[in-house]
């Protein structure tokens, strides 16, 4: 995320200016509608829908100043984070307690519900705009091209300022979320309109918006729903292999041979600095390409050289994965090409260990805080050192990689039990809540087990075949869903990516630690639990295979020449 500039807080104080304009117009807009709607869905709903209209006419200062603080509140929150440079970042770690714990009770979660339906109604309908807004923002940071949020006045700042105005109304909970309900689309609407206003205000004082890359919420993750069937991948690696150019000379005798030069370009990775991102090292990787070609045995080596190549640019070029990880899996070029061309079933498959590795790394990259975690910082060390080894071996093949994996895992299997053990008191107090204040101790024993990271699926998401799954597949893995499971959910009024620690003996208490490194739990009811699933505020989480996604880009590529005709 980009650092804040002196131009982006003029900008968002400048917005923020305009917040109390917005609130009164989203009001107004609210009891217009209710005054000339038809006949609500039921006598609740008409009474609720009364009621909230009633307490906007008496309380709308109040509301109104509720809604502009809160946005306030929320923008420098978001302006706080990208503003957080690393010893800052480690300053709030070091200082943050060991563990928070937030009970969640089942108003918040319908609260959250509602949020989530605030945001989807924002960003479906000022969708072109708020797109246009960020290009602008990523501008005023300074950006070429828009590879991140850079804009703080996204659509859950906006949502959650809305919740927070809700809140003012004295009035319950249901009329709460009945006001969401209600402000929910001519928020979205009003939105759209001061986000063109806005981008044309920027456009006046002559700033260029920046290019668009991809936008992804989840880097190297893949969200998969348990009883949805997986599309069949797109791009065969064999078929792709088959299609790779070749030069027009067969490869000459003479040449030095193909494994002293994959050493040479092995040695000369090794030897760029630290500061050399994935682009420098995507140019080295090219510098070398045509001596690989030259050093080949075969025609069929120069295309497994050329296709390996592609796939790694594309890779390296892949805005879903952390830069930091790039640089690691750049090291890796030169031994996947050996392991290809020893072991050609290398292509047979995704789920290769070569690919699966990658993948591991992506994934356990994303499951940590920001880019200045400690905890990511460690990560990337342990990574380090594996792809040291495996550079260094004589022999490179499936097993080599196999092992790799598996000491992934065991980083991973450290990780939760570190945070099982962080979380023991809390763990305690939930059995005891769970049992009605009785002693823990029966139910510790019946709890369910910790994770076993080697028994758990490693063959990426997407890549899983779910077949015709029962109806209930859905219920049946939230009943089964084992501690350790990563989740993207929506909880509080943002979307997070956690990890289940606990599950209570019954299992009608989740513990879940967030993985963005604040120390933060929350205890969610199964009931919850299963509510958020059935808005799809909560996915399970798993690695996205990246050689997959490389493969389609490159036969992408490869197809645009004719699209185009």
């Amino acid at each position: 995320m980009p650092a804040p500039s002196p131009l982006l807080l003029s900008f968002v104080e400048d917005e923020l200016a305009r917040a109390p304009a917005l609130g009164e117009q989203v009001l107004q807009t609210v009891i217009d509608r209710s005054q000339a709607a038809g006949t609500a869905r039921s006598a609740r709903d008409r009474q609720l829908e009364h009621d909230v209209v009633r307490g906007l006419a008496q309380y709308r200062p109040a509301i109104v100043r509720r809604f502009a603080d809160a946005l306030r509140e929320q923008a420098q929150a978001e302006l706080a984070k990208m503003g957080r440079t690393p010893p800052a970042a480690a300053k709030v770690q070091s200082a943050a307690p060991k563990l928070m714990l937030s009970l969640l009770d089942d108003d918040e979660v319908l609260a959250d519900v509602e949020l989530s339906r605030t945001v989807e109604a924002i960003n479906s309908v000022a969708e072109y705009e708020l797109r246009e807004l960020r290009a602008f923002t990523a501008a005023l940071v300074g950006e070429e091209s828009v590879t991140g949020e850079a804009n703080p006045l996204h659509a859950e700042t906006y949502a959650n300022a809305l919740w927070a105005a809700a809140r003012a109304l004295p009035l319950s909970r249901d009329h709460h979320m009945a006001f969401m309900r209600l402000a929910a689309m001519p928020l979205a609407q009003s939105l759209r309109l001061a986000c063109a206003a806005a981008c044309t205000r920027l456009e006046s004082q002559g700033i260029e918006p920046s290019m668009y890359r991809t936008i992804v919420r989840a880097t190297g993750s893949h969200v998969v729903r348990p009883g949805a069937r997986e599309e069949p991948p797109a791009a065969d690696l064999h078929d792709l292999l088959d299609s790779m150019p070749v030069p027009l000379d067969a490869p000459s005798s003479k040449a030095a041979p193909l494994e002293e030069m994959l050493l040479r370009a092995d040695e000369m990775l090794r030897l760029l600095p630290d500061s050399a991102g994935p682009r420098v090292r995507a140019q080295a990787l090219g510098a070398q390409h045509a001596r690989l070609l030259g050093s080949a045995a075969s025609r069929v080596d120069q295309q497994m050289i050329e296709l390996l190549s592609r796939l790694f640019d594309a890779i390296l070029s892949d805005p879903r994965v952390r830069p930091a990880v790039q640089v690691l899996l750049s090291r890796l070029h030169g031994s996947v090409l050996r392991v290809a061309l020893r072991e050609p079933t290398t292509l047979d498959t995704y789920s290769h260990p070569v690919w699966l590795f990658m993948d591991r790394l992506a994934f356990q990259s994303e499951n940590h805080g920001g880019e200045h975690d400690p905890a990511l910082a460690e990560a990337l060390r342990h990574a380090q050192t594996l792809i040291d080894h495996i550079v260094r071996e004589p022999v490179q093949d499936a097993a080599l990689y196999q092992w790799a994996v598996q000491r992934l895992q065991a980083q991973e299997q450290e990780r939760f039990d570190k945070s099982l053990q962080a979380a023991a008191t809390k763990i305690e107090m939930l059995e005891r809540f769970g049992n009605g204040g009785k002693p823990a101790a029966a139910s510790r024993a019946a709890a369910q087990p910790a994770l076993d990271v080697g028994s758990m699926d490693t063959v990426p998401a997407d890549l899983l075949d779910s077949g015709e799954s029962p109806p209930d597949a859905a219920a049946e893995w939230l009943r089964e869903c084992p501690p350790g499971q990563w989740l993207q959910i929506f909880l509080q009024g943002h979307w997070r990516t956690a990890q289940l620690l606990w599950r209570s003996s019954g299992g009608d208490l989740w513990l879940l630690a967030d993985a963005a490194g604040d120390n933060l739990t929350w205890a969610v009811r199964e009931a919850a639990v299963e509510h958020l699933y059935g808005e799809q505020l909560l996915l399970p989480l798993a690695p996205r295979s990246l050689v997959q996604s490389a493969a389609d880009n490159v036969l992408r590529d490869m197809i645009a020449p004719d699209d185009a005709v």
